[in-house]
């Protein structure tokens, strides 16, 4: 993590990256940046899998993301393995019947309001933010130690 512009004050970080091993064997990697020169968003997802990719980013106006997929696909014998597995992003429609509002915040709000009013758990609970945090702060305790954290 580091900091390199006045506009972050008390220790915020306009950059930070991490490798993330889970238990599984999934590896994953994140990057953010809120000072990037001309940078259109200030973060994304990426997902790779051994039959594919995912990968979705902001659209700018809260909405849903753009997201795109990549299916593996055998090529000839001949095909370099690289140029066998791409084939190009296609786009993911959104699901259009799950949320009833195009900008996210509203979803969360309307979400909210109908577990309360409901008495429902609501789709990301304390558990799966406790575990963010948890994350969070196992990133924070790696970047000042430069070691790995086990979280």
């Amino acid at each position: 993590m580091r900091t390199v512009t006045s506009h972050f004050r008390n220790g915020a970080e306009d950059y930070a990256c991490a490798l993330l091993d889970f238990s599984n064997g999934a590896i994953g990697e994140m990057f953010a940046t809120y000072a990037g020169f001309r940078m259109p968003y200030g973060e994304g997802l990426m997902i790779f899998g051994e039959q594919g990719t995912i990968h979705a980013q902001p659209n700018g106006d809260y909405s849903a993301p753009a997201v795109y997929a990549s299916v593996r696909t055998p090529g000839s014998p001949g095909d370099n393995r690289w140029l066998a597995q791409y084939r190009g992003f296609t786009p993911v429609p959104a699901a259009t019947d799950e949320y009833p509002h195009e900008n996210s915040f509203v979803n969360q709000l309307v979400h909210f309001a109908d577990c309360v009013h409901a008495g429902a758990m609501p789709v990301s609970g304390a558990e799966d933010n406790l575990g963010t945090m948890r994350t969070i702060h196992a990133l924070y305790q790696s970047a000042r130690t430069g070691g790995w954290v086990d979280v």
